[in-house]
């Protein structure tokens, strides 16, 4: 009896069928081809519903990522590390997409942490643009010897880190927090001002803050509302042609859907159409570092999308700015389509998806500003 419980679960597993084969682009079933070109000796076939080329040994294999690639299932690299190389390999667009085979399955952890860097990645672009402006400021301090030079910079530095885009100054909320407290007491003055730091960082974008003050000492306490005064890190104008930009860039391998090369030819899967969406969001870095760029480069915002002079004679902020996402986004598409996906006219395809993305997002942008 013992001897047959021990055989059973033998027999049972030995039993079960094995895994299908899917066409890795697709997803058609390709069982049947399978079995009858190994019968001929054929090693590699066609998909008969994409066109895709299969090697029928790797696709019964299972698809190993690269150790390097944020999403590898087992990877002796330790994700920080694998994060890093992913963004890096990024700024290569062919060599990342050949590396990448189409039967990996999709990690939803890995997604989530590529976006974290992603976003890591904008503020760093972001605190660079507000150091643009404050750093001058501090070197001014310390060139005039002016008092509290120490402070008051590190105060400036120290905001311009935590929190880029806030419209509120270290110095300043550092100035407000002396106010409250009065002369005397530098430690109830860091803790205020460190508390007020942290309450910017949560929310950012925070317009008012409440301070208490005293006119004189004699005087009884009140209140009082402030508002940010430091420069904001956008440009007056500049905020439309960026969003449609950095739309344009995550929108863009969805372009392909209306192309039939990849909707009624490949029928690409879901993910793969998400995969390459994903990816495509560091192209964001580039294009909010261009579109912050450009006018310490003598180019203006505010003008028409069409030409690159605007009225003033100066060179236009916003058609260079989307010309250069277009470029980008096109690059990106080409690689993607050509050494991901493996369709056919890959510059074509990336030249379209560029196109389409750009031109509908400053359409549908055009569309929101009228209504």
């Amino acid at each position: 009896m013992s001897m047959q419980h021990e055989i059973l679960p033998q027999q049972t597993k030995s039993s079960q069928p094995p895994p299908s084969l899917e066409c890795p682009r697709c997803g058609h079933h390709l069982d049947g081809n399978a079995d009858a070109a190994e019968a001929r000796g054929e090693m590699r076939g066609v998909c008969t519903e994409c066109a895709l080329p299969v090697e029928w040994a790797k696709l019964r294999a299972d698809a190993i990522a690269p150790k390097w690639f944020i999403e590898a299932q087992h990877s002796k690299y330790w994700w920080p590390r694998r994060l890093a190389s992913t963004l890096l390999r990024c700024v290569r667009p062919f060599h990342f997409w050949s590396a990448i085979d189409l039967a990996i399955p999709f990690s939803r952890r890995g997604a989530i942490v590529f976006l974290i860097g992603v976003a890591a990645l904008l503020h760093v672009v972001a605190v660079g643009q507000r150091l643009a402006y404050v750093g001058p400021v501090c070197l001014d301090r310390f060139r005039w010897k002016m008092w509290n030079a120490e402070t008051e910079s590190a105060a400036d530095l120290t905001l311009a880190i935590i929190a880029p885009m806030s419209c509120f100054a270290g110095s300043e909320i550092l100035h407000y927090s002396r106010s409250e407290v009065g002369p005397g007491n530098e430690f109830e003055v860091a803790m205020r001002t460190t508390a007020r730091f942290a309450m910017i960082a949560i929310y950012p974008m925070r317009s008012q803050m409440v301070f208490g003050y005293a006119p004189t000492p004699w005087s009884p306490r009140g209140t009082v509302t402030n508002t940010g005064k430091a420069p904001s890190i956008f440009w007056p104008d500049q905020s439309d042609s960026t969003i449609a930009s950095s739309i344009a860039a995550v929108s863009a391998p969805f372009a392909m859907l209306l192309l039939p090369t990849s909707l009624r030819r490949a029928r690409i899967r879901q993910r793969h159409f998400l995969r390459v969406s994903l990816y495509a969001s560091v192209l964001i870095v580039p294009i909010m570092a261009t579109s912050l760029a450009l006018p310490h480069f003598g180019a203006m915002y505010g003008g028409s999308a069409l030409s690159f002079i605007n009225l003033y004679g100066k060179p236009n902020a916003d058609a260079i700015l989307l010309a250069s996402a277009t470029l980008f986004i096109s690059i990106w598409m080409t690689a993607a389509a050509g050494r991901y996906l493996r369709l056919p006219h890959a510059a074509g395809v990336g030249l379209s998806c560029g196109l389409i993305a750009v031109l509908t997002s400053m359409l549908v942008l055009q569309w929101r500003s009228v209504l």
